[in-house]
């Protein structure tokens, strides 16, 4: 096993620790008094049952002598029987030293678990900055990591593209890549960052997003190639879920690029998910007789009793429109 799993191996079994300790710590003080006496209580009856199963057995001129055989057993493990008693004050006592020493790192667990866990609710909740800051603070670097991977899940432009891009490339093996990725994408458009960044990013593999399609359809026009732009921005507009402010930096750097077609077709692909803000936006660009087919389908894929009566509103020309 090389160092590095080792590393993986010993961190995630030192959290595991962590995470268990208040339930075992609560299970070793419920339980411990009662394994140790359980052992030697039976040793005081045995000598009872056994002379009660010899005396039918035995012959009346034996019966004297085997009383006395009886009775010497019985005072040897009356011996045997007091030695045993003592063993359970013993024990405990024993078993407080071992436990002891394992208790001393539980308590430096608990503080770095409790640094990872108040990370951890920060990153979910979107205030990334605040989570970085905490992770800087963890002596395990797989925790640092995990924190990262959850602020870039959750609040990336807390990281930006360089952030991002640095985690993608040291931690190949992570989970959800595709999701990293199109983060990435995403904080390449917000940062409008250089045409050679955004080229090298993608030399690798074709945008997974439609803020990646935008950002290098961007390199693209810088380059002059208007068809390549053209046909990435075409793309992203009918069928990538861009936000509302994405959408309008694309009509306002890409707009005369677009057309009615590609309006009604972005209102036609949201129409049938269906998401309604994204659908209406869309058909507003398309004209009035788009925005009551959209308003029809809507109507419809909501089974609202009003769907029948818009779709009969619906102009002439959108009739035979599916």
């Amino acid at each position: 096993m090389s160092p590095a799993h080792r590393l993986i191996s010993r961190t995630a079994l030192a959290l595991a620790l962590a995470w268990t300790a208040p339930v075992m710590a609560a299970s070793d003080t419920t339980e411990q008094p009662h394994p140790k006496p359980a052992k030697s209580a039976p040793a005081k009856p045995t000598a009872k049952p056994a002379a009660a199963k010899s005396d039918p057995k035995k012959t009346d001129s034996k019966k004297t002598e085997a009383k006395k055989t009886e009775a010497k057993k019985t005072e040897a493990k009356k011996t045997d029987s007091k030695k045993t008693a003592a063993k359970p004050h013993a024990k405990p006592a024993s078993a407080a030293r071992t436990l002891a020493p394992a208790g001393a790192p539980a308590v430096s667990l608990s503080g770095e678990l409790g640094q990872l866990r108040s990370a951890v609710t920060a990153a979910k909740n979107g205030r990334g900055t605040e989570a970085l800051a905490m992770a800087r603070e963890l002596n395990d670097p797989v925790a640092r990591s995990l924190v990262t991977w959850l602020v870039i899940r959750n609040a990336p432009n807390d990281l930006g593209f360089d952030g991002i891009n640095a985690f993608l490339k040291d931690k190949p093996g992570w989970p959800t890549q595709s999701t990293l990725r199109r983060r990435a994408e995403r904080m390449l458009l917000v940062e409008n960052r250089s045409p050679d960044v955004i080229r090298a990013f993608f030399s690798e593999a074709d945008p997974l997003s439609g803020e990646g399609k935008i950002a290098l359809a961007r390199a693209f026009a810088a380059s002059g190639d208007r068809a390549t732009t053209t046909a990435l921005v075409r793309e992203a507009w009918r069928e990538d879920d861009l936000s509302e402010s994405v959408e309008k930096t694309v009509m306002t750097e890409f707009g005369t690029l677009l057309t009615r077609a590609d309006h009604k077709a972005r209102a036609d692909t949201f129409s049938y998910k269906p998401d309604t803000d994204r659908a209406m936006r869309a058909a507003a660009r398309a004209g009035s007789d788009v925005v009551a087919l959209t308003q029809a389908r809507l109507a419809i894929a909501r089974k609202d009793p009003n769907g029948a009566k818009l779709l009969a509103a619906v102009p002439f020309t959108l009739g035979n429109d599916p």
